[in-house]
């Protein structure tokens, strides 16, 4: 897949900015040195939100948070546990289904923005959980 940015897609006001918050951490990731794999993975466990490989070749499975308000904790801390077994799950069927990737170390991270673009900030957890 190329390593550009999906454009963004109709919805609410709160969709489009989840998704603007996305196309801003798969640019990150990409300054990273990350190839981008996929985005909006979907299959019957849920959603992955950016797979991609990093320049160590680790397979990186992305969830991308977003919160106005750090109040309730913010973005971080609505990857629950039972998000996060549903994030392991999907990783899984997305390595059943391409098997290739199966012999790859996984990292589980999250990029979480809090406040209003252009003005919010951001948090890259490298290895937030682990699964395997």
């Amino acid at each position: 897949m190329a390593n550009t940015p999906q454009p963004l897609r109709a919805g609410s006001p709160t969709q489009h900015q989840g998704r603007y918050a996305e196309r801003d951490a798969c640019a990150l990731l990409i300054a990273a040195g990350h190839t981008v794999i996929t985005q909006n993975y979907c299959c019957r466990a849920g959603e992955i939100d950016i797979i991609s490989l990093n320049f160590h070749g680790k397979l990186v499975f992305t969830e991308v948070r977003w919160r106005q308000s750090q109040q309730f904790g913010g973005a971080v801390a609505t990857i629950t546990a039972q998000k996060q077994r549903k994030l392991i799950k999907t990783a899984g069927f997305f390595l059943r289904r391409h098997p290739h990737y199966a012999t790859f170390c996984t990292r589980f991270d999250v990029i979480a923005y809090s406040g209003s673009p252009p003005h919010w900030q951001r948090d890259w957890l490298r290895g937030a959980f682990s699964a395997f």
